[in-house]
């Protein structure tokens, strides 16, 4: 079974969770994990590195928006 698809959607919504879109990677998280079909260390680890990089995408767009609004 490839559970590579399933991963891509937990990193994906994690990630667009920690930036400005209003979206509940935790259910997607829960509902992963309810299957028992996923380690509960790889979701922790795929829910992680995509939450985390979002936030860093959500401060890069803080940090530097004033350069590009001056464009």
């Amino acid at each position: 079974m490839n559970d590579f698809p399933e991963l891509v959607i937990l990193f994906a919504s994690a990630f667009f969770a920690a930036t400005i879109l209003p979206i509940q990677s935790e259910a997607i998280l829960v509902g992963l994990s309810v299957t028992g079909n996923h380690s509960a260390l790889v979701l922790f680890v795929v829910a992680t590195v995509g939450n985390v990089l979002g936030s860093v995408v959500n401060w890069l767009l803080g940090r530097y928006a004033l350069l590009l609004a001056v464009i």
